[in-house]
């Protein structure tokens, strides 16, 4: 951790040409600093309008539409605050 403290810059400067650092505390791994890779979509990301959706589910029964569409946007506002407090950036 030492080191980590008096050779910030120095580290930085290797991570950003692609090195990677592993960070001990008492000789265990605590950490690892590695150049930052954006995440990788995980299955298939096939994305559907949601009118679409609604549009092509609307003959099932009357009000499903409306229901479901509330229900989607329900879905959707929710999976994007879970996305923004998962992770913090530290400056």
């Amino acid at each position: 951790m030492r080191d980590v403290r008096n050779h910030c810059a120095q580290i930085v400067r290797e991570v950003q040409e692609g090195e990677t650092f592993t960070v001990t505390s008492e000789g265990r791994p605590v950490a690892t600093i590695s150049p930052y890779s954006p995440p990788q979509p995980t299955g298939p990301q096939t994305w559907v309008p949601v009118g679409q959706v609604v549009g092509a589910l609307s003959h099932l029964r009357p009000g499903l539409a409306d229901r479901l569409r509330g229900d989607l946007d329900e879905l959707v506002d929710g999976a994007a605050v879970a996305r923004t407090t998962g992770s913090r950036t530290v400056t």
